[in-house]
Protein backbone atom coordinates (compact mmCIF):
# COMPACT_ATOMS: atom_id res chain seq x y z
CA UNK A 1 0.00 0.00 0.00
CA UNK A 2 1.40 3.34 -1.04
CA UNK A 3 1.60 6.10 1.51
CA UNK A 4 0.10 9.46 0.74
CA UNK A 5 2.71 12.14 -0.07
CA UNK A 6 1.32 14.39 2.66
CA UNK A 7 1.81 11.62 5.23
CA UNK A 8 5.41 11.14 4.09
CA UNK A 9 6.07 14.87 4.39
CA UNK A 10 4.63 14.97 7.93
CA UNK A 11 6.75 11.97 8.98
CA UNK A 12 9.88 13.58 7.49
CA UNK A 13 9.26 16.91 9.27
CA UNK A 14 8.63 15.12 12.57
CA UNK A 15 11.89 13.20 12.21
CA UNK A 16 13.80 16.41 11.47
CA UNK A 17 12.33 18.22 14.46
CA UNK A 18 13.23 15.36 16.80
CA UNK A 19 16.77 15.36 15.42
CA UNK A 20 17.11 19.10 16.07
CA UNK A 21 15.82 18.93 19.65
CA UNK A 22 18.02 15.93 20.45
CA UNK A 23 21.18 17.94 19.76
CA UNK A 24 23.22 19.17 22.71
CA UNK A 25 23.23 22.94 23.21
CA UNK A 26 26.62 24.27 24.35
CA UNK A 27 27.50 27.92 25.04
CA UNK A 28 30.77 29.42 26.28
CA UNK A 29 31.10 33.21 26.44
CA UNK A 30 32.00 36.22 28.56
CA UNK A 31 28.94 37.36 30.50
CA UNK A 32 27.82 40.34 32.59
CA UNK A 33 25.06 39.97 35.17
CA UNK A 34 23.59 42.67 37.37
CA UNK A 35 20.80 43.50 39.76
CA UNK A 36 19.45 47.06 39.89
CA UNK A 37 15.95 46.33 41.14
CA UNK A 38 16.63 46.38 44.89
CA UNK A 39 19.57 46.74 47.27
CA UNK A 40 22.21 45.52 47.33
CA UNK A 41 22.79 46.50 43.70
CA UNK A 42 25.51 44.42 42.10
CA UNK A 43 27.48 44.00 38.89
CA UNK A 44 29.22 40.71 38.07
CA UNK A 45 31.56 39.86 35.22
CA UNK A 46 32.76 36.36 34.35
CA UNK A 47 32.79 33.45 31.92
CA UNK A 48 29.59 31.50 31.37
CA UNK A 49 29.77 27.76 30.61
CA UNK A 50 26.37 26.38 29.59
CA UNK A 51 25.33 22.91 28.41
CA UNK A 52 21.62 22.50 27.73
CA UNK A 53 19.83 23.76 30.86
CA UNK A 54 22.88 23.51 33.17
CA UNK A 55 25.26 26.45 33.55
CA UNK A 56 28.23 27.49 35.68
CA UNK A 57 29.36 31.11 36.05
CA UNK A 58 32.61 31.99 37.89
CA UNK A 59 32.66 35.75 38.37
CA UNK A 60 34.02 38.87 40.05
CA UNK A 61 32.23 42.15 40.66
CA UNK A 62 31.09 44.99 42.91
CA UNK A 63 28.00 45.64 45.02
CA UNK A 64 26.51 48.78 46.57
CA UNK A 65 24.01 49.18 49.41
CA UNK A 66 22.81 51.92 51.76
CA UNK A 67 21.63 51.28 55.32
CA UNK A 68 22.50 54.29 57.45
CA UNK A 69 25.67 54.61 55.35
CA UNK A 70 27.01 53.86 51.88
CA UNK A 71 28.73 50.53 51.42
CA UNK A 72 30.77 49.30 48.43
CA UNK A 73 32.00 45.69 48.33
CA UNK A 74 34.23 43.68 46.03
CA UNK A 75 32.85 40.26 45.06
CA UNK A 76 34.19 36.91 43.87
CA UNK A 77 32.09 33.79 43.46
CA UNK A 78 30.68 30.91 41.44
CA UNK A 79 27.04 30.31 40.43
CA UNK A 80 25.51 27.03 39.24
CA UNK A 81 22.06 26.93 37.69
CA UNK A 82 19.54 24.30 36.61
CA UNK A 83 15.81 24.66 35.86
CA UNK A 84 14.99 23.34 39.34
CA UNK A 85 17.79 24.54 41.63
CA UNK A 86 20.20 27.48 41.75
CA UNK A 87 23.31 27.41 43.94
CA UNK A 88 26.05 29.95 44.48
CA UNK A 89 29.02 30.71 46.73
CA UNK A 90 30.33 34.24 47.21
CA UNK A 91 33.15 36.01 49.02
CA UNK A 92 32.73 39.76 49.62
CA UNK A 93 35.13 42.31 51.06
CA UNK A 94 34.35 45.88 52.12
CA UNK A 95 36.08 48.49 49.94
CA UNK A 96 34.14 51.55 51.17
CA UNK A 97 31.98 51.59 54.29
CA UNK A 98 30.98 55.09 55.42
CA UNK A 99 29.48 53.90 58.72
CA UNK A 100 32.79 52.17 59.59
CA UNK A 101 34.91 55.01 58.09
CA UNK A 102 36.57 52.49 55.78
CA UNK A 103 37.92 53.72 52.44
CA UNK A 104 40.02 51.27 50.41
CA UNK A 105 42.18 50.10 53.30
CA UNK A 106 42.24 48.96 56.93
CA UNK A 107 39.07 46.93 56.47
CA UNK A 108 38.30 43.89 58.58
CA UNK A 109 34.83 43.29 57.20
CA UNK A 110 34.24 40.34 54.92
CA UNK A 111 31.91 37.38 54.55
CA UNK A 112 31.43 34.01 52.85
CA UNK A 113 27.95 33.22 51.53
CA UNK A 114 26.27 30.03 50.41
CA UNK A 115 23.01 30.60 48.51
CA UNK A 116 20.61 27.75 47.70
CA UNK A 117 17.50 28.79 45.75
CA UNK A 118 14.47 27.02 44.33
CA UNK A 119 12.60 28.83 41.54
CA UNK A 120 8.88 28.26 41.09
CA UNK A 121 6.30 29.45 38.58
CA UNK A 122 5.69 32.88 40.13
CA UNK A 123 8.88 33.56 42.07
CA UNK A 124 11.83 32.12 43.95
CA UNK A 125 12.61 30.79 47.44
CA UNK A 126 16.16 31.33 48.76
CA UNK A 127 18.06 29.83 51.69
CA UNK A 128 21.24 31.86 52.36
CA UNK A 129 23.98 31.08 54.92
CA UNK A 130 26.64 33.70 55.76
CA UNK A 131 29.84 33.56 57.85
CA UNK A 132 32.27 36.42 58.44
CA UNK A 133 33.08 39.65 60.26
CA UNK A 134 30.84 42.71 60.41
CA UNK A 135 30.14 45.75 62.54
CA UNK A 136 27.43 45.53 65.21
CA UNK A 137 26.27 48.55 67.22
CA UNK A 138 26.77 48.48 70.99
CA UNK A 139 25.50 52.09 71.21
CA UNK A 140 24.03 54.59 68.76
CA UNK A 141 27.50 55.71 67.62
CA UNK A 142 29.79 52.82 68.53
CA UNK A 143 30.33 49.58 66.65
CA UNK A 144 32.34 46.47 67.41
CA UNK A 145 33.68 44.23 64.65
CA UNK A 146 32.41 40.75 65.54
CA UNK A 147 32.49 37.30 64.01
CA UNK A 148 28.99 36.17 63.13
CA UNK A 149 26.81 33.60 61.44
CA UNK A 150 23.61 34.55 59.64
CA UNK A 151 20.86 32.38 58.21
CA UNK A 152 18.37 33.97 55.81
CA UNK A 153 15.14 32.68 54.31
CA UNK A 154 13.63 34.78 51.53
CA UNK A 155 10.67 34.50 49.20
CA UNK A 156 10.07 36.80 46.23
CA UNK A 157 6.75 36.25 44.46
CA UNK A 158 4.46 37.71 41.82
CA UNK A 159 0.97 37.92 43.32
CA UNK A 160 -1.02 39.35 40.41
CA UNK A 161 -0.50 40.79 36.93
CA UNK A 162 -2.93 41.59 34.12
CA UNK A 163 -1.03 44.04 31.90
CA UNK A 164 -2.24 47.20 33.67
CA UNK A 165 -1.75 46.16 37.30
CA UNK A 166 1.22 44.39 38.87
CA UNK A 167 1.47 43.19 42.47
CA UNK A 168 4.62 41.63 43.98
CA UNK A 169 5.90 40.88 47.47
CA UNK A 170 9.18 40.06 49.23
CA UNK A 171 9.36 38.44 52.68
CA UNK A 172 12.64 37.83 54.53
CA UNK A 173 13.67 36.39 57.90
CA UNK A 174 17.24 36.64 59.27
CA UNK A 175 18.78 34.80 62.22
CA UNK A 176 22.07 36.26 63.55
CA UNK A 177 24.48 34.55 65.94
CA UNK A 178 27.45 36.49 67.37
CA UNK A 179 28.84 33.25 68.69
CA UNK A 180 31.93 34.47 70.58
CA UNK A 181 29.65 36.54 72.85
CA UNK A 182 26.77 34.03 72.85
CA UNK A 183 24.36 36.63 71.50
CA UNK A 184 21.70 35.95 68.91
CA UNK A 185 18.71 37.76 67.47
CA UNK A 186 16.22 37.64 64.61
CA UNK A 187 14.77 40.24 62.32
CA UNK A 188 12.13 40.07 59.62
CA UNK A 189 10.87 42.41 56.95
CA UNK A 190 8.03 42.28 54.49
CA UNK A 191 7.18 44.52 51.54
CA UNK A 192 4.41 44.54 48.97
CA UNK A 193 4.32 46.77 45.87
CA UNK A 194 1.31 47.55 43.70
CA UNK A 195 1.68 49.45 40.41
CA UNK A 196 -0.98 50.74 38.04
CA UNK A 197 0.26 51.40 34.49
CA UNK A 198 -1.65 54.01 32.47
CA UNK A 199 -0.92 55.80 29.19
CA UNK A 200 0.69 58.87 30.77
CA UNK A 201 1.14 57.78 34.40
CA UNK A 202 2.56 55.02 36.59
CA UNK A 203 1.06 55.00 40.08
CA UNK A 204 2.89 52.84 42.64
CA UNK A 205 1.88 52.15 46.25
CA UNK A 206 3.97 50.08 48.66
CA UNK A 207 3.81 48.90 52.25
CA UNK A 208 6.85 47.88 54.34
CA UNK A 209 7.20 46.27 57.75
CA UNK A 210 10.29 45.50 59.86
CA UNK A 211 10.68 43.95 63.30
CA UNK A 212 13.51 42.45 65.37
CA UNK A 213 13.83 40.59 68.67
CA UNK A 214 16.56 39.03 70.81
CA UNK A 215 16.89 35.30 71.41
CA UNK A 216 19.92 35.37 73.77
CA UNK A 217 21.43 38.13 75.86
CA UNK A 218 24.84 38.53 77.52
CA UNK A 219 26.68 41.42 79.15
CA UNK A 220 27.58 42.59 75.63
CA UNK A 221 24.25 43.97 74.48
CA UNK A 222 23.82 44.99 70.85
CA UNK A 223 21.38 47.29 69.10
CA UNK A 224 19.38 45.02 66.82
CA UNK A 225 17.07 47.55 65.19
CA UNK A 226 17.39 49.57 61.99
CA UNK A 227 17.18 53.22 61.04
CA UNK A 228 14.19 54.48 59.06
CA UNK A 229 16.35 54.73 55.91
CA UNK A 230 16.44 50.92 55.86
CA UNK A 231 12.83 51.00 54.60
CA UNK A 232 12.95 54.12 52.40
CA UNK A 233 16.44 53.58 50.87
CA UNK A 234 16.86 57.37 50.79
CA UNK A 235 20.04 59.06 51.94
CA UNK A 236 19.45 61.63 54.66
CA UNK A 237 21.05 63.01 57.81
CA UNK A 238 18.78 61.23 60.25
CA UNK A 239 18.84 60.77 64.01
CA UNK A 240 20.92 58.05 65.66
CA UNK A 241 17.90 56.11 66.90
CA UNK A 242 17.49 52.45 65.99
CA UNK A 243 13.95 51.12 65.89
CA UNK A 244 13.08 47.51 66.62
CA UNK A 245 9.75 47.80 64.81
CA UNK A 246 8.84 50.02 61.86
CA UNK A 247 5.90 50.32 59.47
CA UNK A 248 5.92 52.44 56.33
CA UNK A 249 3.53 53.30 53.49
CA UNK A 250 4.88 54.94 50.34
CA UNK A 251 3.47 56.16 47.05
CA UNK A 252 5.09 57.40 43.87
CA UNK A 253 3.55 58.90 40.72
CA UNK A 254 5.51 59.00 37.46
CA UNK A 255 4.19 61.34 34.74
CA UNK A 256 5.35 60.74 31.14
CA UNK A 257 4.55 64.25 29.93
CA UNK A 258 6.29 63.93 26.55
CA UNK A 259 3.94 61.16 25.48
CA UNK A 260 1.50 63.88 24.45
CA UNK A 261 4.01 64.54 21.65
CA UNK A 262 5.70 61.13 21.25
CA UNK A 263 3.78 58.08 22.49
CA UNK A 264 7.05 56.14 22.82
CA UNK A 265 8.77 58.65 25.12
CA UNK A 266 9.89 57.20 28.47
CA UNK A 267 11.15 60.39 30.11
CA UNK A 268 9.15 61.20 33.25
CA UNK A 269 8.70 63.54 36.20
CA UNK A 270 7.84 62.01 39.56
CA UNK A 271 6.49 62.90 42.98
CA UNK A 272 6.81 60.72 46.08
CA UNK A 273 5.65 60.65 49.67
CA UNK A 274 5.97 58.19 52.52
CA UNK A 275 4.81 58.05 56.12
CA UNK A 276 5.84 55.60 58.81
CA UNK A 277 5.55 54.68 62.46
CA UNK A 278 8.77 53.78 64.29
CA UNK A 279 8.52 52.14 67.70
CA UNK A 280 10.98 52.71 70.54
CA UNK A 281 10.74 51.11 73.97
CA UNK A 282 8.20 53.57 75.39
CA UNK A 283 7.45 55.81 72.45
CA UNK A 284 6.18 55.89 68.87
CA UNK A 285 7.70 58.29 66.37
CA UNK A 286 6.01 59.54 63.22
CA UNK A 287 8.36 59.73 60.23
CA UNK A 288 7.65 61.03 56.77
CA UNK A 289 9.34 62.21 53.56
CA UNK A 290 8.10 63.92 50.42
CA UNK A 291 9.63 65.30 47.24
CA UNK A 292 9.97 65.26 43.48
CA UNK A 293 12.18 63.54 40.94
CA UNK A 294 13.07 62.87 37.33
CA UNK A 295 13.99 59.74 35.41
CA UNK A 296 13.83 57.61 32.33
CA UNK A 297 11.72 54.46 32.11
CA UNK A 298 12.08 51.39 29.91
CA UNK A 299 9.09 49.05 29.79
CA UNK A 300 8.11 48.34 33.44
CA UNK A 301 11.50 49.16 34.96
CA UNK A 302 13.33 52.43 35.51
CA UNK A 303 16.98 52.52 34.29
CA UNK A 304 17.61 55.88 36.00
CA UNK A 305 15.86 57.93 38.63
CA UNK A 306 16.81 60.89 40.84
CA UNK A 307 14.65 62.14 43.69
CA UNK A 308 15.11 64.92 46.23
CA UNK A 309 12.90 66.03 49.10
CA UNK A 310 12.52 66.77 52.81
CA UNK A 311 11.77 64.72 55.90
CA UNK A 312 9.78 65.50 59.05
CA UNK A 313 12.70 67.58 60.44
CA UNK A 314 12.99 69.56 57.18
CA UNK A 315 16.30 67.83 56.46
CA UNK A 316 17.23 67.00 52.90
CA UNK A 317 16.66 63.44 51.69
CA UNK A 318 17.89 62.14 48.36
CA UNK A 319 17.57 59.03 46.23
CA UNK A 320 19.85 58.29 43.27
CA UNK A 321 19.55 54.90 41.63
CA UNK A 322 19.18 52.96 38.44
CA UNK A 323 15.62 52.14 39.43
CA UNK A 324 12.84 53.57 41.55
CA UNK A 325 12.59 52.31 45.12
CA UNK A 326 9.14 51.04 44.12
CA UNK A 327 10.25 48.91 41.17
CA UNK A 328 9.29 45.25 40.86
CA UNK A 329 11.83 42.46 40.75
CA UNK A 330 11.87 40.68 37.35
Amino acid sequence: MKLNKKVLIVIFMLFCSLAVFSETFVLNKMEMKYNYFNMPYYFKFGYLFQKNSFSIFPNIGLSFSYDGGARLKSLAGVNLSTPYVKWGVLFDYDVINSSEKIIFNNTKIYSFQNDFSIPFTYGIFSFLSTFGNDGFYISEKTKNIEKFFKQTMLINALLYENGFIKNTMIAKINYYNIYENVFSFCDADFSIINTLYLSYFDIAIAGNFFTSFKTDETKNDYLIGKKYSYLTKRMTKEDDIFYNTMMNVETEVRYYFLRHIDVFSNFFLSAFGNIGSCFETDDVRLKYQYGIGVGYSLFDTVPFTFQIGLNEDNKLCMYVSVVSALSHMP
